[in-house]
């Protein structure tokens, strides 16, 4: 199988977090890749103010400490855009 480009895996977490909020393990089960490259791109994402973060003190299954993004208001701008460019190509 061939490496995917940045590109694609940026768009698919944005499609994703469009869908619904989402954490890291979702995240990487949703896009088919691993962790550290979920969480690089979502902090670039966060970093552009495209993405934010939430913090759960308690997960619902493991009691433990999880992180949830979702799209700032920026990100769904962002989003209707990559919708219309690919609609026009």
């Amino acid at each position: 199988m061939a490496k995917r480009s940045h590109y694609e895996i940026v768009e698919k977490v944005i499609l994703k977090l469009k869908e619904k909020e989402s954490n890291y393990s979702e995240l990487e089960k949703g896009i088919n890749t691993g962790h550290r490259t979920v969480k690089l791109n979502l902090v670039m994402l966060e970093k552009m103010g495209l993405v934010k973060q939430r913090k759960e003190e308690h997960h619902k299954k493991n009691a433990r400490e999880s992180y949830y993004f979702s799209l700032t208001d920026e990100g769904k701008k962002v989003f209707e855009s990559l919708k219309k460019l690919k609609n026009k190509i």
